[in-house]
């Protein structure tokens, strides 16, 4: 598939809630377990 061809599903602010909300993790948690710091997560949101 051609990068052009591609989309994405839903925003990552949505994918970041969806996370939180799924797995009942808090921000400083769900990102701990994706191995990045919480401000990057928080921009994510953004």
């Amino acid at each position: 598939m051609e990068a052009a061809n591609l989309r994405l599903e839903m925003t990552p602010t949505r994918a970041v809630g969806r996370l939180e909300e799924d797995l009942g993790l808090s921000t400083v948690e769900l990102a701990a377990a994706l191995g990045i710091s919480a401000r990057t997560l928080e921009r994510w949101r953004a």
